[in-house]
Parts: structure tokens; C-alpha cells; sequence
């Protein structure tokens, strides 16, 4: 809790699930809770550099890419992933709500 930062792991959603909105509903709703109960200063997120689905998502939910971390984790098939972070800052969050969260 002394570096006041927290990373939101993956969504795992169901074909049906896809472009609905709700992972964005789902970030939200932690963003809110950890900038506005817990007060944390930072939330991480990270992602498979191929995995362009989740890199837009991340985007769309304000993200802002911040750095790759190459050949980061051996994945099930033993390809080395390399990661691409993302972060929203807690001086960030006030026009997230305001702009693309305003609907929330």
C-alpha cells in the first residue's frame, strides 16, 4: 500500500461479451473504486503486445501506454511475450470522468 498503486489484471470475456461496452463498465467501476475509496495514486495494466484487442481497449479506457517490457513471459506455447504497460494516474482520472466515462 506504501507505493499507492494497484495493476487491474485481464478480462477474460466471451465472444458475446466483445465490443458490448462492459470490460469498459468493469474498468470504470475499479478505476473509481481505487482512485475514490482506496486513493491510490496509480493503476497499472498490461498487456501481450500481439493482443491488439486489449491494447485498444486499454486506449479506449484512457490507458496511455507507457513502456514494453521485452521477451517478458514464456507463454504456454513457450513464445516469449513481451509486454506493453499502460497506466491512468489518480490527477488523470477527474477528466476520464468527465470525457469518456461521462455515460457511467
Amino acid at each position: 500500500m506504501y507505493d499507492l498503486r494497484a495493476e487491474i489484471g485481464w478480462s477474460w470475456l466471451a465472444p458475446a461479451f466483445r465490443s458490448t461496452g462492459l470490460n469498459k463498465h468493469a474498468k470504470f467501476a475499479m478505476m473509481r473504486y481505487a482512485f475514490e475509496e482506496q486513493h491510490f495514486e496509480r493503476i497499472e495494466f498490461k498487456t501481450d503486445e500481439q493482443n491488439t484487442r486489449a491494447r485498444k481497449g486499454l486506449q479506449n479506457a484512457g490507458g496511455i501506454e507507457e513502456g514494453i517490457l521485452r521477451s517478458h513471459m514464456k507463454m504456454w506455447n513457450n513464445r516469449r511475450r513481451t509486454s506493453i504497460y499502460y497506466s491512468v494516474l489518480k490527477n488523470e482520472w477527474p477528466g476520464l470522468k468527465a470525457t469518456i466515462f461521462k455515460d457511467f
